[in-house]
C-alpha cells in the first residue's frame, strides 16, 4: 500500500510539474502573440453607454403611432441624437394609452391617447418640442455640475 501511495504522490508531482510547464509556455505564446499585434487599450472612458438610442416599449396601435413619428422627428431634430430615451406605454381600458417617455429614469413627457381622436402625431410634435428642451437643460445643468468628489453619473 504505500508503494501505492509514493506511487501516486510521484504521478501527483509529474502532473503538477507538467501542468505548470505548460502554463508557462501557453502564456509565453500568448504573450508572444499579444506583442506581434498591436491593440489599442481600452481605457474606462472609451466604455461609456450605447447614446442615442430611442428604445420602443409600447404594445399598442396607438403606442405604436406615437412612436414612430416620434422617433423619425426627433431623429430629424437632434441628428445625432446624445442621449437615450425610452417611449413606455401603459395600456387602459377606460383612457386608451398613457405614453410617458424616460430619461435616465425621469419622465419628461406625459400623455394620453384616446383611441377615438386620432393625435397621436400631434402629441408627438409636442413631445419632440418637450424632449429637446429638456435635452438642452440636462447638458447645460450636466456641463456647470460641480464634479468635484462625484462624477455625473454618482449624483
Amino acid at each position: 500500500m504505500a508503494l501505492s501511495v509514493t506511487h501516486y504522490g510521484v504521478t501527483l508531482v509529474v502532473l503538477l510539474f507538467s501542468l505548470n510547464v505548460y502554463s508557462e509556455s501557453t502564456t509565453d505564446n500568448v504573450e508572444n502573440k499579444l506583442a506581434q499585434h498591436s491593440f489599442k487599450l481600452i481605457e474606462p472612458r472609451d466604455l461609456d453607454e450605447i447614446q442615442g438610442m430611442i428604445i420602443d416599449n409600447t404594445m399598442t396601435r396607438l403606442g405604436e403611432g406615437f412612436y414612430n413619428p416620434f422617433s423619425q422627428l426627433l431623429n430629424a431634430e437632434l441628428d445625432p441624437l446624445k442621449v437615450n430615451l425610452t417611449v413606455k406605454e401603459a395600456a387602459t381600458a377606460r383612457y386608451g394609452s398613457i405614453i410617458s417617455i424616460i430619461h435616465r429614469n425621469t419622465v419628461i413627457f406625459r400623455t394620453i391617447i384616446t383611441p377615438g381622436k386620432r393625435k397621436a402625431k400631434e402629441e408627438a410634435e409636442r413631445a419632440v418640442d418637450v424632449v429637446i428642451s429638456h435635452i438642452a437643460r440636462w447638458e447645460i445643468e450636466r456641463k456647470f455640475a460641480d464634479t468635484f468628489d462625484l462624477a455625473h453619473d454618482e449624483f
